[in-house]
């Protein structure tokens, strides 16, 4: 299997809830090279595995350990979750790791200040487009809970979590940290 650092580009794609990053990875997770991971950061086996310290050894294990992982939710093969995900074909040897993040943006700057090899696409759409998607979820959004109360911060869904980006002033946090990020590493992030 190939190691992370020394022969494959690392691609992170990283939305706001609801913005196409499903759709997104599925077109990168297609290509026969691509060893595509859904969510690591969220999943049981790397929860918490990374944070804003975590050194350069530890993103580099972090790449290396999801990149080799067979964990059932990375791979999209949770029975209840990825019931509809296509199975593609795929090489032996793959080039290119690619994972998928709703969550954790404010973890990007550090992977990207110690990480040379990691780059992100981030995606960006319409807060409003994002927020009809949300609340038409019924997984995502209880029929009890009120728009009125949760479209700005949506803190019955967030938590107080900082990793977490449900609602306007979250959508808007996300997007700033990728329009910064674009500044500061243009070869890097799309």
């Amino acid at each position: 299997m190939n190691k992370p650092e020394e022969h494959m580009d690392i691609i992170g794609i990283h939305g706001v809830p609801r913005s196409g990053t499903n759709w997104l990875g599925q077109l990168f997770n297609s290509h026969p090279d691509v060893n595509f991971k859904f969510q690591p950061l969220f999943s049981y086996a790397f929860k918490d595995y990374l944070n804003e310290h975590s050194s350069t050894a530890d993103i580099k294990r972090f790449f290396e350990e999801i990149a080799a992982s067979d964990d059932y939710f990375l791979n999209l093969r949770d029975p209840v979750i990825h019931q509809n995900y296509p199975d593609f074909n795929k090489n032996e040897a793959y080039s290119t790791l690619v994972f998928k993040q709703i969550r954790y943006h404010h973890l990007i700057e550090n992977m990207l200040s110690k990480n040379p090899v990691v780059k992100f696409v981030f995606t960006i759409r319409n807060p409003l487009a994002v927020m009809n998607s949300w609340i038409h979820t019924a997984m995502e959004f209880k029929p009890d809970w009120s728009l009125d109360e949760e479209w700005r911060n949506a803190e019955k869904k967030n938590q107080n979590r900082i990793e977490e980006y449900f609602g306007y002033n979250k959508w808007k946090e996300a997007v700033n940290i990728f329009l910064d990020l674009n500044i500061k590493y243009p070869k890097r992030t799309k």
